[in-house]
């Protein structure tokens, strides 16, 4: 994987999920919870979420209460799927994607996977 120093604002599918609200039972989306969140993600205090920055561990935190107060369940331990970035100096360091679901209430048997690429 190449590490750019662009980085993206808009975060795609994980703030449609992440800024739906429960009502009544179904999902709502609300779009100033939507806007918030990637205010919120593309300040400087998250240093462009760069892969092994603390900017980065600091998104995940963020990402991670966004799930538990959606009830975003984890496939294990906890939300991190760890993964090895080789830079172009070749040091290698462990990043990590957030990954979770969401069980079907119709179909309990059936799930959403929530996941968040946000680097």
């Amino acid at each position: 994987m190449r590490l750019s120093a662009r980085k993206t604002p808009v975060l795609g599918i994980l703030f449609i999920l992440l800024s739906a609200t429960q009502a009544s039972g179904q999902q709502k989306f609300n779009a100033l919870s939507l806007l918030n969140q990637v205010k919120m993600l593309s300040h400087d205090r998250f240093e462009g979420r760069g892969a092994g920055t603390d900017g980065s561990t600091r998104a995940q935190t963020f990402i991670e209460r966004l799930y538990v107060g959606l009830g975003v369940h984890t496939f294990g331990e906890g939300y991190r799927d760890p993964f090895k970035v080789t830079r172009a100096d070749g040091t290698v360091f462990t990043a990590y994607n957030l990954i979770g679901y969401l069980p079907g209430t119709a179909h309990p048997d059936s799930f959403i996977v929530v996941t968040a690429h946000y680097d």
